[in-house]
């Protein structure tokens, strides 16, 4: 966090656990990226963490999918980290960039139901 602070640059550490999350604001955090959130962490975690400490901007990484966007949302994330779910080896490898394109397309019809 000292790197992202000398060079005036947002800073999202992750942590696992509520005492991580905690400890990642504590030090300084503009926001903290919960991770993973498909299998290990989840959904209550997000939902206690976002009651207990609404201060702490979250975001949503790992196992993040179209099907999982909207909790993850409604929950109160800050963000959702996106990688796999976005992406198609396949496509990338073909050059059809265009499935990408529709992907992130997918997730903020998502987002702007959620928010508006």
């Amino acid at each position: 966090m000292e790197t992202c602070r000398r060079y005036a640059k947002p800073c999202f550490p992750s942590a696992s656990t509520p005492t991580e999350i905690l400890r990642a604001y504590t030090m300084g955090a503009d926001a903290v990226k919960v991770f993973p959130c498909g299998n290990l962490v989840g959904l209550p975690c997000i939902k206690a963490v976002r009651a207990s400490f609404p201060q702490i901007l979250l975001v949503s990484a790992g196992g993040v999918n179209l099907e999982t966007a909207e909790p993850f949302l409604t929950a109160g994330v800050f963000a959702l980290g996106v990688g796999s779910a976005i992406t198609d080896k396949k496509a990338i490898a073909e050059g059809h960039f265009e499935v990408i394109t529709e992907n992130v397309r997918k997730f903020m019809v998502v987002m702007k139901r959620v928010r508006g």
